[in-house]
């Protein structure tokens, strides 16, 4: 294991490993025992650390050169993630109650477009509230005004509206 400063971080291209997309680069580091010149994997097309930054990895010789495995600071190799991102916590775990929340606001929102009324904040966190079970009531029904069709004549103009001619029924 060897721990230094990066000198240099140079993309060499990518390929597409067991868990997606893998970024290569040429990484030089500054360790007290001399310079280390290898290739670096990385999930994102920007290495995550920069030049002047300190940074711990294991050098392995290999037929194609010298490989670099960047190390967590507790000792063990970083696991390289296996994409997605978004509604994740903190561990890089995703949040399966808030991905599941999303969706049912996101089905709340289409009730509301579909019977024709405007969804307001105030309704749609309710229903959701009451759907996932962290509301004992049913919401009382509130006003919603209702949506008005609105026609331009650029949207006409556009051929996204039609006339009441050119209705066959």
């Amino acid at each position: 294991m060897n721990t230094g400063t990066i000198q240099s971080i140079t993309p060499k291209g990518s390929y597409n490993g067991k868990f997606g997309e893998v970024f290569k680069f040429d990484m030089t580091i500054q360790t007290p025992e001399g310079m280390i010149t290898g290739e670096i994997g990385s999930k994102s097309p920007a290495y995550p650390k920069a030049v002047g930054e300190t940074i711990t990895v294991n050098s392995t010789n290999t037929q194609y050169g010298v490989r670099l495995k960047a190390v967590k600071e507790n000792g063990q190799p970083m696991a390289q993630s296996s994409g997605g991102g978004g509604q994740g916590s903190p561990q890089g775990k995703p949040d399966w109650d808030k991905i599941a929340e999303g969706k049912v606001k996101c089905n709340v929102v289409c009730a509301y477009l579909s019977a024709g009324k405007e969804p307001t904040r105030e309704n749609c966190n309710a229903w959701t509230d009451f759907i996932m079970g962290k509301q004992e009531a049913q919401p009382a029904p509130q006003p919603a005004p209702q949506l008005q069709p609105q026609t331009t004549q650029v949207m006409q103009d556009a051929g996204f509206v039609s006339t009441d001619e050119e209705i066959p029924f």
